[in-house]
């Protein structure tokens, strides 16, 4: 067996929480309610399939623009970044095979079984992925890690490859390395500032995964040198994360408006590099703004945890139907933007406790142990 010592950081206490990276997890499912709030104001065919003239269809207000161009850019490298982190949490508890078998459970069948019920409740049935992109990419990426770390333990490497792959996390400042590849792979995977994505089944994009499997990589990394979140959660680090964000996002939004005086490829080059810096600070900033300011876990902290997989499953159909209500009513786009909002996430709640908490549905998203409905009421599983 491994020394602690010579495992490092990797083999602290099993039982630790991060809480402020459950919430920020949780946070970051819960933007997209604010994502699809106009989609019935900017899809032509939605507004038109509900019956509305697409010329009553209005321009999406400056501010609604910016905070959905905003969240483009961190959102999904963050929640890879957290699938990392506790992924690798997963890893180290239950080995290969079993984080293969949760994953499969958790985000593999889940997307199967929710995005075939999209897709009929929107025919035809075309094997659509929609908003789910995000699990199908999800699923590959750790598909490839459980089988990575298989051969690894195999062949007593896993110490070695970590010590690899994980150097960069070491320290804080030198995080700032996976900029080299974020920056080589971000023209292809994030031209300007909106996502390639698959979709549907079958639909794969080379360049874009490794994108991905690149901000997964970052977050096994930080587990693996989980004191370096430390230093991250100083306010000195805070505040400098949020500076260089700001800066960078706005140097971002510059260069790609008209109004930038650079030449057209100086102008793109200059993106790409913004673009990365960009996504990379804003997921240090509020990595470390989280872990800082929440260490118990509560109540309240919990529930909104609990909701939050369910709401971004759940939330894109309210989304709509209430955003082409509005649109019937003749309300302006940002009129109804946070009474899209505050429908949707209710509607979604509701829907979480009737049709799932309380059924078998529940064993995907939250997991048999862990589900209200437990498989051994009805003889599928072992009692406690």
């Amino acid at each position: 067996m491994v020394k602690e010592s010579e495992m490092g950081n990797y083999l602290s206490e099993k039982n630790e929480r991060y809480h402020g990276l459950d919430l920020l997890r949780g946070f970051a499912m819960m933007l997209g309610l604010l994502m699809h709030a106009n989609l019935a104001y900017k899809t032509p065919e939605i507004a038109e399939g509900m019956g509305i003239p697409a010329i009553k269809l209005e321009e999406i207000p400056v501010w609604i623009d910016l905070t959905e161009s905003w969240i483009q850019l961190w959102r999904m490298p963050l929640f890879f970044v957290l699938a990392g982190f506790f992924g690798c949490m997963i890893l180290q508890r239950r080995g290969a095979l079993g984080f293969l078998q949760d994953r499969l459970l958790r985000i593999g069948l889940t997307l199967l079984v929710f995005a075939s019920i999209f897709d009929l409740l929107d025919p035809p049935f075309d094997l659509k992925l929609n908003h789910l992109w995000f699990l199908y990419y999800l699923m590959g990426v750790c598909a490839v890690a459980s089988g990575v770390a298989w051969v690894m333990s195999r062949y007593g490497l896993v110490q070695t490859l970590a010590k690899v792959l994980a150097w960069p996390a070491k320290r804080p400042l030198s995080l700032g390395l996976y900029l080299v590849p974020a920056i080589i792979l971000t023209p292809f995977a994030r031209p300007r500032i909106y996502a390639v994505i698959p979709e549907a089944f079958g639909d794969f994009h080379l360049l874009p995964f490794l994108y991905y499997s690149l901000w997964f990589g970052m977050g096994a990394a930080l587990y693996w040198h989980r004191r370096t979140l430390s230093p991250l959660k100083h306010w000195g680090m805070i505040t400098g994360s949020f500076v260089l964000a700001v800066l960078a996002t706005y140097s971002l939004f510059d260069a790609i408006t008209v109004s930038s005086k650079m030449f057209e490829e100086q102008r793109y080059n200059w993106a790409i590099y913004c673009s990365a810096v960009s996504t990379t600070a804003w997921c240090l900033f509020f990595i470390g703004l989280c872990h800082r300011l929440l260490n118990k876990g509560n109540h309240v902290v919990r529930w909104f945890v609990e909701l939050s997989y369910p709401i971004y499953i759940l939330h894109v159909h309210p989304s709509v139907i209430f955003g082409g209500f509005f649109l019937s009513l003749g309300w302006s786009a940002g009129m109804a933007f946070w009474p899209t909002v505050l429908g949707a996430f209710i509607s979604s709640v509701v829907a979480y406790y009737i049709l799932i908490k309380f059924t078998p549905l529940d064993w995907l998203l939250a997991g048999p142990k862990k589900a209200w409905f437990r498989p051994q009421w009805i003889g599928l599983g072992r009692t406690a």
